[in-house]
Parts: structure tokens; sequence; C-alpha cells
């Protein structure tokens, strides 16, 4: 692996440290790739390529602690390397801390949920670190709603066929992504 994870110009260059693992290098290679991307397809990135399971809980702990430098999340829960000449900030702590699940088949915060209201009208939901009562986002088709809102917090680690109950209402998860 060479000693520059990243030729993009207006990205900032990533030295690579002699203390960062091949793991960690792999990861930082795919975001430069792919991003913004997700931990999910992070994950699915390296097992398509090498063939070990990596989780989300394994992907999101070295991009929040030993990559931070080297990488942002933005409000839709996908990660980026950070722009050149842009001062390092910490990261948000880990809103998902303590709440991984090993299972791809669950609701994460950078899940795209497929639900069904009793009213039998169906929506796409991500979610989102914007209160916002807008619903656009980087994708037209998709509604956004706000992690820790009620619907958000029914629907986190559910699995597709669950009822979601939840002030206001109930629905049912067809499809994760």
């Amino acid at each position: 692996m060479s000693n520059n994870a990243n030729v993009y110009p207006y990205y900032q260059s990533v030295l690579l440290r002699p203390d960062l693992t091949e793991l960690d290098e792999e990861i930082l290679m795919i975001v430069s790739v792919y991003q913004p991307i997700t931990a999910r397809y992070i994950a699915l990135q390296l097992f398509a390529k090498y063939k070990f399971t990596y989780t989300r809980r394994n992907i999101n702990n070295r991009l929040y602690k030993t990559l931070s430098k080297y990488v942002t999340q933005d409000e839709y829960f996908r990660w980026s390397l950070r722009y050149d000449g842009t001062a390092y900030r910490d990261q948000e702590e880990d809103p998902e801390l303590g709440q991984y699940t090993e299972d791809l088949d669950v609701v994460n915060l950078d899940s795209t949920v497929k639900i069904k209201y009793v009213s039998e009208r169906e929506l796409k939901i991500k979610f989102t670190k914007i209160i916002s009562s807008k619903s656009a986002g980087p994708q037209p088709d998709i509604f956004y709603i706000y992690y820790k809102s009620p619907l958000a917090l029914a629907l986190r680690n559910k699995k597709k066929g669950d009822v979601c109950t939840f002030h206001g209402g109930r629905c049912e998860i067809l499809e994760i992504d």
C-alpha cells in the first residue's frame, strides 16, 4: 500500500502512520473511493475483497476513534474524508454506542427502511441528525427523520416484518437496506 491513501486535491492528504493497521488503511481507501459512504457499505466492500466479516460496530469504532482525524460524518450518517485545510475537531460521540447489533438485517442509523402505516401508506425512511420539519435530503424519494424521534426510536434494532408502535401510530417494516 502506498504512503498516500488519498490523491484527491480538495481532501486532506492522509500520510499513513505506522500505528494504523492494515484494516485502517483499507477503510481509508474505501472511503476515499466511495465517499460519502455508510459504515454498512464499508463493511460490505471489505467483505467483497477479503471474505472477512466486519460489522458496523467494528467499522464505526475505528472511524470514530482511530480514524477520526482523517474522516468526518455528515448529518445522514455517511463518512467522507476531511477537506484539506479544515481544522480537526472531535467527532460527535458515536450515537449508536452500546446499541450495535451484529445482525445486518436490523434497522441501524445508516439503514434505509421501507415501512407501511396502518393506513396502507408506504414510505422509505432514513435517519438524520438534523431536527427539521422538512424531509429533504440527498435522495428525493426518501423521507428523512430525526434519529431521536419517536418513530426512529421505535424502528431501531427491529427486523423486516416487525410491527412498531410509537406515540401517534403503528407501522410495519417492509424492507431494510
